[in-house]
């Protein structure tokens, strides 16, 4: 059993609940309207660049690395991670803590990494088991657990398969991140923020 309304996620969730529901939105505080206005800067859309990555073959090399045979299920799967974890970091970006925390994540992640991905024909149980342990210490072991938990649900895979398969794609939506805005706290949480809608409307 998991605490109720952690962030990120709110359990336990009734079956049939939609997975964006889970999100708990972060409000900000009063403190908030007296900090500095800047002028915005100008970011890609993250999740056109990270769809444009993940190609079919892409997804079909991480599919076989986690154990997932069904290639359909492997592309529903990566429909409804990526943009759950891009929406639960940009809650985490929203607070100070946070968001030095995803910086220093980004930055740890080899300039190659998006190149090594693509091009990966082994080594998928270390990429694996490292973006977990990354995944973990933003997000916390449990937020973990329910996030492959309510994925593996609703697409109808193995839970284990859905861990090693956010394993693999969190380097390359980290490396993705440090692409677009580098690793300073302020830029990553400006395009987070930015784009969180985005993020929250293309949650299943």
């Amino acid at each position: 059993d998991y605490p109720v309304n952690s962030w990120p996620i709110k359990l336990p969730a009734p079956a049939g609940t939609p997975i964006w529901s889970w999100l708990v939105p972060w409000g900000g505080t009063t403190e908030d309207r007296h900090l500095p206005i800047e002028e915005p800067a100008m970011y890609g859309n993250i999740l056109s660049q990270i769809t444009q990555f993940l190609t079919p073959d892409v997804i079909a090399k991480l599919a076989q690395g986690a154990g997932i045979s069904d290639r359909a299920a492997a592309q529903k799967a990566v429909g409804a991670a990526v943009p759950t974890i891009l929406s639960g970091l940009a809650g985490l970006a929203a607070k100070p803590d946070g968001a030095r925390q995803l910086a220093d994540a980004v930055a740890r992640q080899p300039a190659d990494m998006l190149d090594k991905l693509a091009s990966m024909t082994g080594g998928t149980a270390q990429i694996a088991d490292t973006g977990k342990s990354m995944l973990s210490s933003l997000f916390g072991s449990s937020m973990l657990a329910s996030l492959a938990g309510g994925i593996a649900r609703f697409v109808g895979i193995d839970e284990t398969a859905m861990r090693s398969l956010l394993g693999m794609l969190t380097p390359a939506l980290l490396g993705m991140l440090g692409r677009e805005a580098g690793s300073e706290p302020g830029a990553l949480t400006q395009l987070l923020s930015s784009q969180k809608d985005a993020f929250a409307a293309a949650m299943p």
